[in-house]
């Protein structure tokens, strides 16, 4: 038995016709012949008899069309559900839940909202934690040049929870369905980059050096953490360049350092230096798969303190 969808008005072909051509004065002023000869009044013939085509079809859909169309869109169990509304639900939910990773975006959603539900994180037991996924199109970071173009290659750059280290494998077989067919996917760990921060901290009065210094490396520390760094305190972001001026300003604002100056930032990665166009240092440049960590070990602190004699350095 067809099924009557009576809220879709009646549409039929003449009316559609004398529809077109009562718009078209309005619509195409130059446009004055209408006779039956005129390939423009071809077309809008062709697409009223399309519409009212389609029209007559909707209202007798049957049951066993409908279930052909679930079959197509959902497979053969949901289309075989005995309550059509139920399996019409069940298909449409299905349609609407992404599954495919075509997208940067929809690996990266993917790994955000479907990955923590999914059984080869279920079977982590509370080990599958994400803190950042950054998905870089056309890149093979594991094949030795990270940077070059690599078609039909996708990495996957995964931050891990703390103590979350055996995510990576699962969550390459978690892609390895939804993945095109063509795509070589690649799930790694950020590549670390040390920084090392040079600075002449200028202290207070009232502040004890070595007070000052562990108030120093704690800033810094915590600027620098890939969990709970950054501007926003998110943590550092991959990829996420540092810049001097912030530098500035995060040493100037630690509590008992009156002012600071020549800040410098280092890495033993080569050819990092970002620089004004007269050759000035802004800061060091980080790629898309790279997460910083600070190099507290390397990095040269001098702390001064007021003496009636101008700045003494001091050790801390």
């Amino acid at each position: 038995m067809s099924s009557t969808l009576t809220q879709i008005p009646e549409l039929r072909y003449d009316d559609l016709l004398a529809e077109a051509r009562a718009r078209l004065p309005a619509l195409c002023p130059e446009w004055t012949d209408h006779g039956p000869a005129d390939v423009g009044i071809t077309l809008i013939e062709l697409f009223a008899a399309l519409v009212e085509m389609i029209r007559y079809r909707t209202r007798r859909e049957t049951e066993a069309m409908t279930r052909a169309f679930l079959e197509l869109l959902a497979g053969k169990d949901i289309a075989r559900e005995p309550d059509l509304a139920a399996a019409m639900r069940l298909a449409l939910a299905q349609v609407w839940t992404p599954y495919r990773a075509v997208t940067p975006a929809d690996y990266e959603s993917l790994a955000r909202d479907a990955w923590p539900h999914s059984p080869e994180a279920l079977a982590l037991a509370g080990k599958s934690g994400l803190r950042r996924v950054r998905c870089l199109p056309e890149r093979d970071v594991e094949g030795g040049a990270p940077l070059a173009l690599a078609p039909d290659h996708v990495t996957l750059v995964v931050l891990a929870e703390p103590g979350h280290t055996g995510v990576y494998t699962p969550l390459r077989r978690f892609f390895e369905p939804r993945r095109i067919l063509t795509t070589r996917l690649h799930v790694v760990a950020p590549t670390p980059v040390a920084i090392m921060v040079d600075a002449s901290l200028y202290l207070d009065d009232d502040v004890a050096p070595a007070t000052a210094r562990a108030r120093v490396l704690d800033a810094l520390s915590g600027w620098f953490d890939p969990y709970s760094g950054g501007v926003d305190g998110d943590g550092w972001p991959f990829g996420g360049e540092v810049f001097l001026s912030d530098l500035y300003a995060l040493l100037d604002g630690v509590p008992g350092v009156d002012f600071v100056a020549e800040v410098g930032a280092r890495s033993p990665a080569p050819e990092r230096a970002l620089k004004t166009g007269d050759g000035a240092p802004v800061g060091l440049r980080v790629d898309p798969h790279e997460q910083v960590g600070l190099d507290l070990a390397g990095s040269q602190l001098r702390l001064f303190e007021p003496t009636s004699d101008g700045w003494k350095e001091v050790l801390a």
